[in-house]
């Protein structure tokens, strides 16, 4: 019985072995690469490197769900087996920067690394780290929606991250609850926001660093700058509000809100993108067809219709107006001077209440910069320059 337990061992390694080998053939069809991978993981399926071949072969088809579904069930298991995670290394490819072109022409593509950390809730956060580790750091906190894969395709917004990367080594993350971060967490509250900021700020080894905040992530950026003085080198906010719709707002504008959130729930993940355009048409209504066919079908990839409610419920109640006073570092406030979602009322507020802070207008309607536009020129201008100035 003993020799015939080992002999059953020694079948099993040799098919791990053949199944690894295949999966990381050069020349096996992508189909077939798929299948092996999914058999070495199935063999081993503890083995992170198994993982990470399933994840990425996935990925390379084009199956981006799969390979997102994929992941969160691999961060669970290897969570609770203790078991490392692994770092998902992708290249991002030549992109198209604001500037027009191909800034990777002749050059190494930019190289994504995407890990995993764990939140005291024993959530797990996904993070990305992108550009030379010889640049100077900038973080870029979560604000709804990202998908840290898709952002990197993005028609909108990547040539932005693309063009920050060249200068900086970049870090940025997907909230709980959305994108490759676990999408089945207990807490969407604003304290988990921050809390998951510093958790990222020192899984990615940063001590003292710039913060990049847009849209809601302007104030985690500001209440984190509030706690750690001593972390924060400077402070860029775009599209940001210190105070959530329910402390700002009439009835009549809440009962609005609340009715969109309503519809939010029962038409999130359905074809008809009719619920979808709601928040679409505000976000960036200057978009052409192709970005809002793209802009759609990335709400829906990146959370659950029950998750999108509870983030419109902690984006409400965010209050940070008694923190302003309190942030003591170089700051610059962005703002679009048309934005359809976040007056521009409130840009100006968050400047003139944060201690010295600067102020830029941006000619745009968008809430959301469209790469291919010329203010997103103008917005990573502002920021390297404010960035990289000796103050």
């Amino acid at each position: 019985m003993i020799w015939l337990g080992q002999q059953r061992n020694e079948l099993i390694r040799l098919r791990i072995a053949l199944a690894r080998r295949l999966a990381r053939f050069p020349d096996v069809p992508a189909l077939e690469r798929v299948r092996w991978s999914e058999k070495w993981l199935e063999l081993a399926p503890f083995d992170p490197a198994a993982g990470q071949m399933a994840f990425f072969s996935l990925r390379d088809l084009g199956r981006h769900d799969d390979a997102s579904a994929l992941a969160s069930r691999l961060v669970r298991k290897y969570r609770d087996a203790g078991v490392p995670i692994p770092v998902l290394e992708a290249s991002v490819g030549p992109p198209q920067s604001t500037q027009g072109g191909n800034k990777e022409s002749g050059r190494e593509p930019l190289r994504q690394q995407i890990q995993f950390t764990l939140a005291d809730d024993r959530t797990a956060i996904a993070w990305a780290r992108i550009g030379d580790r010889s640049k100077p750091p900038l973080l870029k906190a979560a604000n709804w929606l990202s998908h840290l894969e898709l952002d990197w395709e993005a028609p909108i917004w990547s040539p932005i991250f693309r063009d920050l990367a060249e200068d900086f080594e970049l870090v940025r993350y997907d909230e709980r609850g959305c994108g490759l971060s676990e999408w089945s967490t207990n807490s969407i509250d604003f304290e988990s926001f921050v809390t998951d900021l510093e958790l990222v700020a020192d899984a990615a080894g940063f001590d003292r660093f710039p913060l990049l905040g847009i849209s809601q992530g302007a104030a985690v950026c500001i209440e984190y700058a509030a706690r750690h003085p001593e972390r924060v080198s400077k402070l860029v906010l775009f599209g940001g509000y210190d105070a959530g719709w329910r402390h700002t707002a009439d009835p009549q504008e809440q009962r609005e809100r609340e009715a969109v959130m309503v519809l939010t729930e029962a038409g999130w993940g359905k074809d008809n993108p009719a619920y979808r355009q709601i928040f679409t048409c505000t976000f960036m209504p200057d978009a052409n067809s192709e970005e809002l066919a793209w802009f759609d079908d990335f709400q829906r990839r990146t959370t659950s219709p029950k998750n999108a409610v509870r983030f419109l419920e902690a984006f409400s109640s965010i209050d940070v107006r008694h923190r302003l006073r309190d942030v003591q570092c170089p700051t610059l406030v962005v703002h679009s001077r048309g934005d359809q979602r976040i007056p521009y009322a409130t840009g100006l507020n968050l400047a003139s209440q944060i201690p010295n802070a600067e102020f830029a207008g941006i000619d745009s309607r968008n809430h959301l910069l469209l790469g291919r536009h010329p203010e997103a020129k103008e917005f990573v201008r502002l920021v390297k320059d404010f960035l990289l100035r000796e103050d």
